[in-house]
């Protein structure tokens, strides 16, 4: 007979099992061009789940439906919705995942962080796939 001691499973609390407050602080990252190249312009980047993105992103919606449903009372006949309204829900809803920057001129304000991925479509991926890697902001822990 063997008397092997199981292992007693840990037991969390509530506060211990938290993505969230991770999420909350940035990771800088350094753009890069087309190529890959990196270009010298630093982005803070928020964690998908941080609270700011979350609100951001909650008011880029309620904004869309709101205006989808005064169009539906204002016309009796639907109206479809542009393509370049999603686009620019698009970047809006990566803009928002950016906290700062450095070495660009401008401040850092949602509408320029707009304007850099209008100009720079390529810079979304970079910004969106950082948020996601939720890996870059537990390790921090």
């Amino acid at each position: 007979m063997t008397t092997e001691k199981q292992a007693v499973p840990k037991i969390y609390n509530l506060d211990e099992l938290d993505t969230v407050s991770p999420c909350e602080t940035p990771v800088e990252i350094e753009l890069t061009d087309t190529r890959g190249n990196p270009i010298g312009v630093y982005v803070s980047v928020l964690g998908e789940f941080s609270t700011q993105v979350g609100n951001g992103l909650n008011k880029l919606i309620n904004q869309s439906r709101l205006q989808d449903s005064l169009n539906a009372k204002a016309n009796a006949e639907q109206k479809y919705k542009p393509i370049e309204e999603d686009i620019e829900f698009g970047r809006k809803s990566v803009a928002i995942r950016v906290a700062a920057w450095r070495n660009i001129a401008e401040p850092c304000t949602l509408d320029n962080v707009v304007k850099l991925l209008t100009k720079n479509p390529h810079f979304a991926e970079q910004i969106n796939s950082t948020s996601k890697d939720l890996g870059k902001y537990l390790s921090k822990q």
